[in-house]
């Protein structure tokens, strides 16, 4: 008899249990983006003049730019819903160029709306980010392709959503910070002057009351050097 069955209250505490360790691995995933977000964004301020120190980078140097493309958001719509899940997305950005293969960048997206509609039920779902990264730039050096550069980005997005629907009991908003990683290319139209194309990943965006998923993507930018 022993060892072989629980009682309910000892069941119960082995449930909670487990939800506890699922909650903590949430708040662990959330505190190591973070971190990493800010270690992208701290990085603006402390290796410039770290590198300064030792020599003069005459690529280091402030930069902003702005972008628009697409957008799929990963279906966030309530279940037994059609759903429109993705369209035009358009972000604004700036950055700290270190040295010729690193910098620091804060940004700005706004995402598609999510359209749904099902029986008796309709609305729409918001979502935008703030992001910081650390991005690494990795130059061509072979003839033609010199001024082209391939891109890797990583970091941490703060997402905000909010569903608004026409019976109130589905209206929610929630907030977070997760994972936001990168590719890309950029190629240098003058020595002020470039433009990107750049695919990103928004990790686990939302939650279960607002919808969640990963998010993706793709935008063409225009880039301006100080």
């Amino acid at each position: 008899m022993t060892g072989t069955m629980l009682p309910a209250c000892f069941r119960s505490l082995d449930n909670g249990d487990s939800a506890m360790h699922m909650i903590d691995a949430h708040h662990n995933r959330t505190r190591l983006a973070v971190l990493i977000g800010a270690a992208a964004c701290t990085g603006a301020l402390l290796l410039p003049s770290a590198s300064h120190a030792q020599f003069v980078d005459e690529t280091a140097g402030f930069y902003v730019g702005g972008g628009i493309g697409r957008a799929d958001l990963d279906s966030p719509c309530p279940g037994g819903t059609r759903c429109d899940d993705d369209g035009i997305a358009w972000k604004v950005y700036g950055g700290y160029q270190i040295n010729k293969w690193l910098s620091a960048e804060l940004g700005f997206i706004n995402l598609p709306d999510a359209d749904f509609r099902g029986p008796g039920v309709r609305g729409d779902i918001e979502t935008w980010g703030i992001t910081a990264h650390a991005v690494g730039k990795f130059p061509i050096p072979i003839g033609a392709l010199d001024r082209l550069s391939i891109l890797g980005k990583l970091g941490a997005v703060y997402w905000d959503r909010e569903r608004n629907a026409n019976l109130a009991a589905l209206d929610d908003d929630d907030s977070g910070v997760d994972f936001a990683w990168g590719l890309g290319a950029e190629y240098t139209i003058s020595e002020r002057v470039g433009v990107r194309a750049e695919w990103e990943r928004f990790e686990n965006v939302g939650d279960s009351d607002v919808g969640r998923g990963d998010v993706d993507a793709w935008t063409l930018s225009v880039n301006y050097e100080f």
